[in-house]
């Protein structure tokens, strides 16, 4: 089968995206991914951190490091899943280039809206011109872009995930999995047309379990505002459910966006006010900046001045207002997700 062929007649019947946003994938395990490149030069503080917020105590993130000290794992699970992301233990030394959480959304995103549709994969490869990296803001220039993607796009081909999920109950019960093996499994350049080359042997249902909104700015931001802007919008996802209230807020607690944005423990800094409070303040105002000639969402920091900054970190929260763009997106969301629970338990 010409899988090429296949995917333009699927994508002729998709509907055209809004304006504001698009659609890209998440996972558990693309969350892993993104979470350990964001906190790469401090593995073990993600790990403790994660099983110290409430919400996660029913799920376990470990860190383990092979027998020849060469790679280390990270590895969360919970009753119907388990996901783990590997990677050469030299690597963390330095940590993860901060550019390259972006260019892995990206290459999800072009996964999802090229080669993976409508859960099969019709097309073994993604392509994209080095003008595209420029206008999203990841290069300043062509010539630059040429220079720079092929090392970080070789940092990407080394990641090596594996694990499965269930979904469904009874007969509609299904597992997908992914033995140990990497996402993407080369790349070239051609006439400023880069290619990466996908592990079509693997499900790629394990991966891309589900989507998630991210405004069009999303790679323009700094690295900070970056990774707060990719915990709403995964919260946003993860609680789709809370939208259906009145008020149409999300709450995130303030520990949340301390391991998304790795900012350092209260007793890791001097100055914890500067390092963490107004770490997060600058993150929140660009992201209100990017939206100030829209109604799309506004996020706002709850806190007293009263408060220490520990106070501020574990009785603190952001609160994200949505608009009805994202409110129209998210309740269809929940009823979908409502109605397949239904089904599965049928």
């Amino acid at each position: 089968m010409d899988l090429t062929k296949k995917a333009v007649r699927l994508k002729r019947g998709l509907s055209v995206p809004d304006v504001s946003y698009f659609s890209t994938p998440s996972s558990v395990v693309i969350e892993l991914t993104e979470k350990t490149i964001m906190n790469s030069l401090d593995i073990p503080r993600m790990a403790n951190r994660f099983q110290n917020i409430r919400h996660t105590r029913d799920k376990k993130l470990e860190v383990f490091l092979s027998e020849d000290n060469s790679t280390v794992t990270i590895s969360q699970s919970s009753n119907d899943y388990n996901a783990e992301f590997i990677l050469p233990s030299s690597v963390l030394q330095n940590g993860i280039p901060d550019p390259t959480k972006k260019l892995f959304r990206f290459l999800m995103t072009k996964v999802s809206q090229e080669a993976f549709i409508r859960g099969e994969i019709v097309k073994p490869f993604i392509e994209f011109n080095l003008s595209e990296l420029v206008e999203k803001g990841f290069y300043k220039s062509v010539d630059s872009a040429r220079n720079h993607i092929g090392p970080a796009l070789d940092s990407i081909l080394m990641f090596v995930i594996g694990g499965s999920r269930t979904v469904g109950k009874g007969k509609n019960k299904k597992v997908h999995s992914w033995d140990h093996g990497n996402i993407f499994i080369n790349h070239s350049l051609n006439k400023n047309i880069v290619r990466v080359d996908l592990n079509t042997v693997k499900d790629w249902n394990f991966i891309i379990s589900q989507y998630q909104l991210m405004p069009f700015y999303l790679y323009n931001l700094s690295s900070s505002a970056y990774n707060l802007c990719e915990a709403v919008f995964y919260y946003a996802r993860v609680n789709a459910k809370n939208f259906e209230s009145e008020d149409n807020v999300l709450n995130i607690n303030n520990r949340i966006i301390q391991q998304y944005l790795s900012l350092p423990d209260v007793s890791e800094t001097k100055n914890p006010g500067r390092d963490i409070v107004d770490a997060v303040k600058k993150a929140v105002d660009e992201i209100n900046a990017c939206e100030s000639d829209s109604n799309d969402f506004f996020l706002e920091l709850y806190s007293e001045s009263s408060w220490a900054v520990s106070d501020w970190l574990s009785k603190g929260y952001l609160i994200v207002h949505l608009g009805e763009k994202y409110l129209q997106s998210y309740k269809a969301l929940a009823t979908k997700r409502s109605n397949l629970i239904n089904k599965s338990s049928s």
